[in-house]
């Protein structure tokens, strides 16, 4: 279930790969641990767990993002 105070960020990008999107959304961590995170089976994407850290995804539609148990956040196009 995602939250519906979850922070929404905005990209003008029209196609962002996974990592790029979790840079957005968790901005502290570092690649490697992002990349560790998506290995581990540790992200969802729309309902779908990211299994590809080099995945493209469109932003023509909202994203939901889950990172973890605890990190939530939604990314849209401008």
């Amino acid at each position: 279930m995602f939250p519906k105070n979850a922070p929404e960020f905005t990209t003008d990008k029209p196609e962002l790969s996974v990592i790029e999107i979790l840079q957005i959304g968790v901005p502290t961590e570092s690649k490697t641990e992002l990349r560790r995170l998506v290995l581990q089976n540790a992200v969802t994407i729309n309902d779908e767990k990211a299994t590809d850290v080099n995945q493209v995804l469109t932003t023509n539609e909202p994203l939901f993002v889950r990172v973890g148990r605890k990190t939530f956040f939604k990314i849209a196009k401008k």
